[in-house]
């Protein structure tokens, strides 16, 4: 979200001679202080962006800088106008579709019908299957929240239905896997989380700041750091030590649902009739979710453990049916 409005800003500022600041605010619905702070970051890469206040000031570029059309090469854009309709299907508070035209006008006029095609042949879609009336509000008060470090509280529900009241640093919005997560600080737990946007209701926007490099000790600094760095805590969920390796067996008629999961070359013909895959899963109740969902289509044969859960939960099913 950030890329876009600093690509978006800089095209701004390359087509005009000068713009107030609150006009940026508004266009890109932000507050003020962000978009100084865009103006910073545009010059930290090389930009030369001055400042000027006073009746007559604004923002602009220093005279006689360009962006050549060469700057990007044509794989270049069209990877990066491949990127932006991607996010144009996760969600719709964006300007994806608005920038995606401004940087067209970076290619040469002989290679525009060659990049219409090539978009035309990779497609991305991000996606949920269904609606969800109440995805597109929570996403513009965490996207708000996001992006001028704002205190949000909310309440959250676990995976064992309890509700807890939450305090919050907001620090990173994340798709993935079609579900949004808000990275925070947890004043309540004193720690950094990562909550599901899906078990998060009665959001509210508190009328307060945080300095997301002020912390209290020398352990939040590490754990805010790491958010940064490349072993991100969604990162690590399918580290090896933080998986179990599986093996699946699949009757004939669920071929077709575990080749679609797991890729046709993953399945393995056994002498029964049956095909086994292996696959490495964080273990929890999702996974049980998981394997519970192919019916009596799939048996778990290995790990034992993982086999007398599922086996337990089977039987705890049953007796809700029993007359």
């Amino acid at each position: 979200m950030k890329l876009e409005r600093l690509l978006s800003i800089l095209i701004v500022l390359l087509n005009r001679r000068q713009v107030m600041a609150k006009e940026l605010a508004d266009q890109f619905e932000v507050s003020i202080r962000t978009i100084y702070r865009d103006i910073e970051t545009l010059n930290m890469a090389g930009i030369p962006i001055m400042t000027q206040q006073g009746a007559n000031g604004g923002i602009r570029i220093m005279d006689g800088y360009k962006l050549e059309r060469n700057v990007l090469t044509y794989d270049e854009l069209a990877s990066i106008l491949t990127a932006l309709q991607s996010l144009s299907t996760a969600h719709t508070l964006n300007q994806q579709p608005m920038l995606a035209e401004k940087l067209q006008m970076l290619v040469p006029e002989a290679q525009g019908e060659s990049l219409a095609m090539h978009l035309q042949r990779f497609r991305i879609d991000l996606s949920t299957w269904g609606k969800y009336p109440f995805l597109e509000h929570h996403l513009s008060l965490l996207k708000q929240a996001v992006e001028e470090d704002l205190v949000i509280q909310f309440q959250y529900v676990d995976a064992n239905g309890s509700v807890t009241q939450r305090n919050v640093h907001a620090y990173t919005l994340l798709l993935k896997s079609q579900q949004w997560y808000l990275y925070a600080y947890c004043t309540t737990r004193s720690d950094f989380r990562l909550f599901k946007l899906f078990r998060m209701k009665n959001i509210q926007l508190l009328e307060r700041q945080f300095d997301r490099n002020a912390f209290t000790d020398e352990a939040d600094t590490d754990a805010a750091l790491n958010w940064l760095s490349l072993s991100q805590p969604w990162n690590n969920w399918t580290a090896p030590e933080n998986t179990t390796e599986i093996v699946l067996s699949f009757e004939e008629s669920a071929k077709s649902m575990a080749e679609e999961r797991f890729g046709v070359e993953a399945l393995v013909p056994q002498s029964n009739g049956t095909y086994q895959v292996t696959a490495a899963f964080p273990q929890d109740r999702w996974l049980e979710s998981f394997i519970l969902g192919y019916g009596p289509y799939v048996e778990v044969v290995s790990p034992p453990h993982l086999r007398d859960r599922i086996k337990a939960l089977i039987e705890k099913m049953a007796a809700k049916y029993r007359v």
